[in-house]
């Protein structure tokens, strides 16, 4: 019986490790990013954490603000954000690097639009 719930105990320890680890992953990634598309343009990124929910905003090449939400998954650090800006709005998908410094994937916008991306933080 000792063993069951020493074996139990440390199952719910490191269960609650792995939730530690995926709030600290996605903290990481809050901060100032620069966003390169596959035409090598540039926009400005912000993101904010809230248990693996982010917030932020984006600046388009007009310069308008844009609103930002997205989700991290931990467990293979994939991320996914969805940006709205006044006359269109994109959705991104990517793996963020083991050093939270960098982020690569693919987006989808105009509707059929799609490409690469790259976000370095600043």
């Amino acid at each position: 019986m000792r063993k069951f719930l020493a074996a139990l105990t440390v199952l719910f320890l490191t269960s609650f490790m792995g939730l530690g680890v995926a709030r600290a992953g996605a903290d990481d990634l809050t901060g100032s990013w620069t966003v390169t598309w596959s035409n090598t343009s540039k926009n400005d990124m912000k993101l904010a954490n809230n248990n693996g929910r982010f917030s932020g905003s984006y600046q388009n090449d007009d310069k308008e603000s844009c609103s930002l939400t997205g989700n991290y998954l931990a467990s293979n650090q994939h991320v996914a954000f969805q940006i709205v800006c006044p006359k269109w709005d994109i959705r991104m998908q990517g793996i963020a690097s083991k050093d939270s410094k960098t982020i690569r994937g693919s987006y989808q916008a105009y509707v059929d639009g799609v490409g690469k991306f790259v976000m370095t933080k600043q």
